[in-house]
């Protein structure tokens, strides 16, 4: 290259040296690259925080970034955050992104009226089927202390399955993944009283399996409260079933003190002196034609003396009855004899019907011509100034609560006396409550 073209390089590099410093001085500074604004966490964020549209200025806030270094999935607009919930914490400054922020609060949401319960069951009583989503019947089996009879009862039926810890066992040389499955733990979504009886039910040891339910599989009948207390806690007792379990029971009306023929039930003596009992079905004692309803009773008079107790019948009830007219006098002589001297006043005689309604208020109560079992027998001995006497009450249903029978005497006979004015304190179970309660 000739000597004069080099110079002439040279003289142009510096001319555009000195065009560059130049041209920084007259602007003060360097071209800034494009920017641009995305969303980021005005402060600390923790999960589950509902960015509302009233707050979110105080919630979020704008930064700006490099046009070519904005993250992969950052969020520009506030609209796209508003009204949803933070789903990992979020610390002042960060960005925020699109898997951040969704329309639900993170976690399980059982529905409403429901809690959720985590069960942990062994892998057999679960099985492999199940999974979120599922709805399975609870089965409950177990022997009651002091029995030797099994007793198995649905505790609950559709329970809907919220989520399902599962694995796989270590296989035989220690290492996971290479055994079968397994089932650390069941979420279930239960109200209350489904989560008082299951706890109730693991608490006496019982097996509880879950079984799947299918599409169409049938509703089961799943015991009520009154139901699963005799299920848990009665004990077996041969002349009562401990469970109302596969009998169809009815309701009947039963008077509540023995009461004599003639006796008009008015409302108010109805709803005194009567009472609904259960009774089953099936039970050949019951009368053909039963009262099922106070309205059966208001207005009629009784045809019969009835018992306490025993279920009454539509033929013991009636119109009022019609009471014989009184026998007219002799009538009096045409020329009477001179009357004797007047004698004492004599007593008034109470008519004929009066007499009889007497005679049959003070006649000992019949036989009771339908006989009821007693549930359980309780002889408090309770101590007085004049000795101990010892009593008995007889049960015969949880709402009835302890009847008065009379004294025991020595020889263990009961002997009808009236009933004390307080009644001893009730026996209670293992839990501590009231047996009658």
């Amino acid at each position: 290259m000739k000597q004069k073209n080099v110079i002439l390089m040279v003289v142009a590099a510096a001319c555009g040296l000195a065009a560059a410093v130049l041209t920084t001085q007259m602007t003060g500074k360097t071209a800034a690259p494009d920017q641009v604004e995305i969303l980021a966490a005005a402060k600390d964020l923790p999960t589950g925080t509902k960015l509302t549209k009233d707050k979110l200025a105080e919630l979020v806030k704008k930064k700006k970034v490099n046009k070519t270094e904005v993250p992969e999935g950052a969020l520009f607009d506030e609209a796209a955050v508003a009204d949803q919930y933070v789903q990992r914490m979020r610390g002042q400054d960060d960005t925020l992104f699109a898997a951040d922020v969704k329309d639900k609060a993170p976690g399980l949401h059982p529905p409403p009226g429901k809690h959720l319960l985590t069960m942990q069951l062994p892998y057999q009583h679960v099985g492999p089927f199940i999974e979120p989503g599922s709805k399975v019947d609870v089965i409950c089996a177990f022997v009651p202390q002091d029995s030797k009879h099994l007793r198995q009862f649905p505790l609950m039926s559709e329970v809907l399955v919220m989520a399902v810890d599962a694995g796989t066992a270590s296989n035989q040389n220690g290492q996971q993944g290479g055994g079968r499955p397994r089932i650390d733990t069941v979420t279930v979504a239960l109200t209350p009283d489904e989560i008082k009886w299951y706890q109730i039910a693991t608490r006496l040891q019982a097996d509880v399996r879950l079984i799947v339910r299918g599409e169409f599989s049938p509703a089961m009948k799943v015991p009520d409260d009154k139901e699963l207390e005799k299920l848990f806690y009665d004990a077996d007792n041969a002349a009562t079933p401990t469970t109302t379990l596969g009998r169809k029971l009815i309701k009947l009306m039963v008077p509540l003190k023995h009461l004599p023929a003639g006796t008009e039930v008015d409302e108010k003596l109805a709803r005194e002196w009567f009472k609904e009992a259960e009774f089953d079905e099936a039970d050949k004692g019951l009368p053909k034609d039963p009262v099922k309803d106070f309205d059966d009773l208001i207005g009629k008079y009784l045809t019969k003396e009835v018992e306490k107790g025993d279920p009454v019948s539509r033929a013991d009830f009636g119109a009022k009855p019609v009471e014989p007219e009184p026998k007219p006098a002799d009538p009096m002589p045409a020329d009477p004899k001179p009357a004797d001297p007047k004698p004492a006043d004599p007593k008034p005689v109470d008519p004929p019907v009066a007499v009889a309604k007497a005679k049959a208020l003070e006649k000992a109560p019949a036989p009771h011509k339908f006989v009821r079992q007693a549930i359980k027998v309780w002889e408090p001995e309770v101590t007085t100034t004049q000795g101990t006497v010892k009593y008995r009450y007889e049960l015969f249903d949880e709402k009835e609560g302890w009847v008065f029978r009379g004294v025991v005497s020595k020889n263990g006979a009961v002997t009808p006396a009236p009933a004390p004015e307080r009644m001893p304190d009730a026996p209670r179970d293992d839990s501590g409550r009231k047996i009658s309660d």
